[in-house]
């Protein structure tokens, strides 16, 4: 199933700027705040009794009960984020799953640190495993306990390599109710995602496993409704019409629809570009060190 955005709102959220030797000529500026939901861009189940893996099915996470042998299960889910401008500021991050069977008990969201694989593997209903609840044969590149991507990479760790602290608790319990997970380690696991892509492998969700017969079971991606969705708020600055650079001018991309002015000096290890929809303005006291870089382009904000 097809990557799906939402954007669930936009505001501005104004303000006079003046940041170190960095003056936009225009006084009131504005963030623009935007709210999103994405989809999963993959997600499976891992069993510990098993190599086997669910892509295509359920998500399940805790432990299965005695009789099953109280073996483990854990999910994982990655969202893709690559929409979100690699500069943005995220303030907030919502996790929402429905449950739709199961035990009870405690469930954290942990940040991935390896990544993994979402094969063909199905254990619903058709598919060829012996229920969800167990899994079924991995295909290529599924996840399993043992590996990341199905016999060419092993998990550094058995069971998936994941930082040892909780992005997010919640407590589940009833089915056919929507959980939800947030707070500041979350929404800090987002902004670094953002900002470096490539270390964005996702969140597995580890249950209760200090007792058995807390297995809990999850829509996933597949579903037609009630599918993980992370909603996630974040502002951005829109690029100015005109902005005067004084004093010394870091290394960076400085972008604005009609003019920059410059009257500052680019030190010798710095790299500096001026990017203008219109003209740029460099007055007698800019200078460009030796060892400076420095260029022009006759191009507006993107």
């Amino acid at each position: 199933m097809a990557l799906m955005q939402t954007v669930t709102s936009c505001e501005w959220i104004c303000y006079t700027i003046l940041v170190g030797t960095l003056t936009l000529f225009d006084v009131n500026h504005c963030l623009a705040q935007v709210t999103v939901d994405l989809f999963p861009a993959k997600d499976n189940s891992i069993y510990s009794e098993n190599n086997n893996s669910n892509a295509l099915g359920d998500l399940f996470v805790g432990r299965a009960s005695t009789t099953s042998g109280g073996a483990r299960r854990r999910c994982l889910v990655k969202f893709d984020l690559t929409s979100i401008p690699s500069t943005a500021t995220v303030s907030s991050v919502t996790l929402t799953m429905t449950k739709n069977q199961g035990g009870s008990g405690s469930t954290s969201l942990h940040k991935l640190e390896e990544d993994w694989g979402e094969g063909t593997s199905s254990a619903g209903p058709g598919g060829p495993g012996s229920g969800g609840g167990k899994g079924a044969p991995p295909t290529t590149d599924d996840a399993t306990w043992n590996y990341r991507f199905w016999q060419t990479q092993l998990w550094t760790t058995a069971g998936g390599e994941f930082s040892g602290s909780p992005s997010a608790t919640t407590v589940v319990g009833a089915a056919n109710t929507t959980y939800t997970w947030n707070g500041m380690d979350m929404t800090a696991d987002v902004q670094n995602w953002v900002e470096t892509s490539s270390m964005n492998f996702g969140w597995i969700i580890v249950g209760d496993e200090s007792t058995t017969g807390t297995t809990s079971r999850f829509n996933s991606r597949e579903d037609i409704s009630g599918k993980p969705t992370l909603e996630v708020t974040y502002t951005t600055a829109p690029c100015p019409d005109s902005i005067m650079l004084i004093g010394i001018i870091p290394s960076g991309t400085y972008q604005a629809n009609q003019f920059i002015q410059a009257s500052g000096t680019v030190k010798d290890t710095s790299d500096v570009v001026f990017k203008s929809g219109g003209e740029v303005l460099l007055d007698l006291n800019f200078n460009v060190e030796i060892g400076g870089n420095f260029r022009i382009e006759q191009e507006g904000c993107n």
